[in-house]
């Protein structure tokens, strides 16, 4: 993923052409909830142009990833 742009608050970024189909390269936009004192809230939003005809599709798998990566980080310890 190439980062797009940031600020404190957030981060847009996209999928690196060449490994899928432009209809399936993945945007990322992760917001970051920081208004209470003891811990920040993150929400993710994956998308592309791929139709969902299926539950396991790509821009669900990346959002999977994103999720694990987020999730195993030293954020949440």
């Amino acid at each position: 993923m190439h980062s797009r742009g940031t600020d404190e608050d957030w981060l847009l970024a996209k999928e690196k052409p060449g490994n899928v189909s432009y209809s399936q390269l993945a945007t990322v936009e992760v917001l970051i909830n920081s208004t209470v004192s003891d811990a920040s809230t993150i929400n993710l939003v994956v998308k592309n142009e791929e139709l969902p005809l299926q539950t396991n599709n790509h821009c669900q798998r990346i959002f999977e990833q994103v999720n694990a990566a987020i999730s195993d980080s030293d954020v949440n310890r």
